[in-house]
């Protein structure tokens, strides 16, 4: 199990793992390993372009696969900064290697919203009910 929430990152309750970047404070955003395995291949990836901004809780992406259409929600209000071209190119890339193909690089807006993430424990936990 702790390659389904590895040590190091925090979790999201909408399937988005965030990697903080202590020196400038921008994080990754990607999908976390158990809704990457759920579907069989990710075909479509829509991302947000540079300089949009999200509001904790707004669709900021939109995932499909052959029979199933999702949205990634912000986990915190933010600003995108960068967005992950490999993984608009090929989406099966997340289903591949999920916690090393984020989807978009972030300015947290509001460093309150990290409080409301999981730990590696609290994601295992909460996502195995």
């Amino acid at each position: 199990m702790k390659d389904d929430f590895p040590e190091g990152l925090l979790f999201s309750k909408e399937n988005c793992w965030v990697k903080v970047d202590e020196n400038d404070g921008s994080a990754l955003v990607g999908v976390i390993k158990k809704s990457a395995e759920a579907v069989n291949s990710f075909v479509f990836l829509d991302a947000p372009e540079k300089g949009s901004r999200f509001r904790e809780g707004e669709p900021f992406a939109n995932l499909e696969a052959v029979k199933w259409t999702g949205s990634l929600n912000a986990p915190f209000d933010m600003l995108i900064i960068d967005v992950n071209q490999r993984v608009v190119d090929d989406p099966s890339l997340i289903n591949k290697e999920p916690y090393k193909e984020w989807v978009v690089r972030v300015k947290v807006e509001n460093k309150e919203g990290l409080k409301g993430l999981m730990n590696s424990r609290e994601a295992e936990e909460y996502y195995s009910k």
